[in-house]
């Protein structure tokens, strides 16, 4: 039993996103009880352009991961990324396209940390500037942030490390290790605030351990599979395998703009116009929300590489049920999770003596639906990519679009309350429903049974929390 608890995914995975999201918990109420609205308004932005390696990776990182599980499943060479490419039952592992995969993630990966760098460098800058100097001691703030760029560009430089150990499916390992280096880095930083440390000293603390983890991954590298793939294959654009990724990449990356990019964006342009303690507020909901998002992330996501390995070998039916199990587990976690944050945050504040306002009970429901439509969406979205025929450039790009037309349209009439409504409108009108029928439709899964065995109960669990949060005084 001990063996199969260390060595699974889905617990190692949930291990991982528990320590960060429990230390990020825990680190919370410090950080609201020592900050005013402007330093917080700082540090949830620090971490937003920390979260926007997401969009800088372009999509490459589960473009490589399904590569690399190709790979593993026997593929002969890239032509086997395709959407129309055939299982490969049966066939050993294929290390020489591995490798391929490997040199050519290296050379992307160096350019994009570079086109990163360079964003944070001005654009970051620019937007962080009105921010910044709302604080009592903005050059420590600059300082601050002038290793958040350094560290987000190193961190997304090494990114293919993590990406490999996924894409071998050493899933357990990485998020062990992840979760003991979430766990010190949370004591770390608890042990700062409760010396009395600022914003600085919380944020050198914080890109330490960051640091150390890339220094982590790079060892957990070095000891898979008997070293065999070590040294790594030197940076370089393998053209063979740079096209067969591409159109999948593009795919995710432009969908992943449109959704994360779009909901993160609405946190900073707040941030620019709204005042301090509004912006601290809608911040502080934002956050709050997208750590309960993680943390439900983790049955699924830990088994996407499983998944994509299961369809280059055309075991269906084992796909579905692994994916039913995993998306009913995901979204109890987020509906409990969202239950537990909007009953207990206020007189967790209150207690905190804190400066920042607790949330309105609108932005609450209107930003808590959008979550729970975007986890529930996209949990179908991946498995219906796990064929390669990406379809995420559709979904969270038209998604996006309806967005951005429902925030301009009621800005006029709801003054700032029009970012999450507009959210919201955006994904009942699209994304609720695109990616969940494009699965159905591909592996054939009984809709209504599919169902009542994933998200009937979490989604009533959801509804009631709403219902109360609405309701009582």
């Amino acid at each position: 039993m001990f063996s199969a608890l260390w060595s699974s995914p889905t617990l190692n995975t949930w291990a991982s996103f528990l320590s960060r999201t429990v230390g990020s918990l825990l680190i919370l109420p410090l950080v609201l009880h020592r900050f005013d609205p402007a330093d917080f308004n700082v540090w949830s932005l620090f971490t937003i352009f920390l979260g926007v390696q997401l969009l800088a990776d372009m999509g490459f990182c589960l473009t490589f991961v399904r590569a690399i599980a190709a790979a593993l499943a026997g593929a002969a060479d890239a032509s086997c990324f395709s959407p129309d490419a055939r299982p490969v039952n049966g066939a050993p592992t294929n290390w020489p396209l591995v490798q391929r995969i490997i040199g050519t993630m290296r050379y992307v990966y160096i350019r994009l940390a570079a086109m990163y760098f360079a964003g944070l460098v001005f654009g970051g800058t620019a937007l962080m500037h009105s921010v910044i100097n709302q604080t009592k001691t903005p050059a420590s703030a600059w300082l601050a942030w002038g290793l958040v760029v350094i560290t987000g560009y190193v961190n997304l430089r090494t990114s293919y490390l993590g990406v490999l150990l996924q894409g071998l499916n050493q899933i357990a390992a990485l998020r062990r290790w992840e979760a003991l280096t979430s766990t010190c880095a949370a004591l770390s930083a608890l042990g700062v605030l409760s010396l009395g440390g600022g914003l600085l000293p919380l944020i050198v603390v914080a890109q330490f351990w960051a640091l150390l983890g890339v220094w982590r991954n790079q060892y957990l590298c070095r000891t898979i599979n008997n070293r065999e793939l070590y040294p790594l294959p030197t940076p370089h654009g393998d053209t063979e395998i740079l096209k067969a990724t591409w159109p999948a990449t593009w795919r995710s990356g432009l969908g992943v703009a449109m959704s994360y990019g779009l909901v993160q964006a609405t946190g900073i342009i707040h941030a620019q116009i709204a005042s301090a303690a509004a912006s601290a507020s809608y911040l502080f909901c934002l956050r709050v929300l997208q750590l309960v998002s993680t943390f439900s992330q983790a049955p699924f996501y830990s088994k996407l590489p499983l998944l994509s390995r299961l369809y280059a070998e055309g075991r269906t039916e084992a796909m579905i049920k692994l994916a039913e199990k995993s998306m009913r587990l995901a979204l109890w976690a987020f509906a409990l999770g969202f239950s537990a944050a909007v009953f207990f945050g206020a007189d967790l504040l209150q207690l905190l003596g804190s400066a920042i306002v607790f949330p309105d009970r609108i932005l609450w429901v209107l930003l808590g639906t959008m979550f729970f439509i975007e986890r529930y969406a996209a949990m179908h979205l991946h498995f219906y990519n796990t064929t390669n025929n990406i379809i995420t450039h559709i979904a969270n790009g038209v998604t996006g679009l309806l967005c951005i037309v429902f925030i301009l349209g009621l800005m006029p009439h709801i003054g700032l309350l029009a970012m999450p409504a507009g959210l919201l409108a955006g994904y009942l009108a699209f994304y609720a429903w695109f990616p969940a029928v494009m699965s159905y439709r591909n592996f054939r899964m009984p809709f209504l049974r599919f169902e009542l065995r994933t998200s009937a109960g979490p989604l009533f669990c959801f509804a009631v929390a709403v219902t109360i949060l609405v309701y009582r005084r």
